[in-house]
């Protein structure tokens, strides 16, 4: 996939969104690292195609593309 994201990257880009979904809103779930641009789309495993997602937002998003920060 090309890249890599550094764990205070991702900590620091979890809080610059409010430690919570952008999907749903939700804050009181853990948040997991979502591909903007799907890896298995050619998407490449950088700070700037990540976002935080909730495990269902993330399973329903699926292999879709769906920039959530632009809403942020």
């Amino acid at each position: 996939a090309g890249g890599e994201i550094d764990p205070k990257e991702w900590k620091l880009l979890v809080e610059k969104f409010g430690n919570k979904c952008l999907c749903c809103g939700r804050s009181d779930v853990k948040l997991e690292l979502d591909h903007v641009v799907p890896i298995s789309k050619g998407g490449k495993n950088i700070i700037d195609n990540a976002q935080p997602l909730c495990r269902s937002c993330n399973a329903s998003k699926a292999t879709k593309t769906i920039d959530y920060r632009r809403r942020n």
